[in-house]
């Protein structure tokens, strides 16, 4: 007995758009605002943040806050993230500490030197952070160090 071909296609053209709309960073949205509930201010970093990178980077943009609040891997499994973005989010962890110091730097030179496409995704998204974090205030010492270390998320290449 045979698998009739029409609902082969059905099932394979459904699953597809389960991947496809799992990948959409509108779940990544509504996730990092259930993890980050009534934090407004961060809610509004995040949407800054996602707004300045790519539509590719935006899943990663959006929840590179979540370990801030112990999110585990459950909490993002229902946002359909590749292992790449995963591994960037974990890697991200730690970027946008409150009191910028040694540990950020060395924390940036990891970022910076991480290679592939979670390297890639990382340095978009920290840079789109850190310039995000420094509208409003002059880059000196320190500041600038970072974000020669990062790329300009506005000229972030979509690999």
């Amino acid at each position: 007995m045979s698998i009739d071909p029409v609902l082969e296609r059905a099932v394979l053209a459904e699953m597809a758009f389960r991947s496809r709309r799992a990948r959409h960073p509108t779940l990544a949205r509504g996730a990092a605002e259930g993890i980050h509930r009534g934090n407004h201010d961060l809610l509004d970093h995040l949407r800054r943040v996602a707004h300045a990178v790519p539509p590719r980077f935006r899943r990663v943009a959006w929840l590179h806050h979540a370990w801030d609040v112990a999110a585990g891997p459950q909490d993002l499994a229902s946002v359909g993230l590749t292992p790449s973005e995963r591994a960037a989010i974990e890697l991200l962890a730690e970027v946008d500490l409150p009191t910028p110091g040694c540990k950020e730097l060395q924390h940036l030179y990891a970022i910076a030197r991480e290679p592939g496409g979670t390297g890639h995704i990382a340095r978009v998204v920290a840079g789109a952070s850190l310039w995000e974090r420094l509208a409003h205030a002059p880059a000196a010492g320190e500041d600038q160090t970072r974000l020669r270390l990062l790329t300009d998320p506005r000229f972030a290449i979509c690999r």
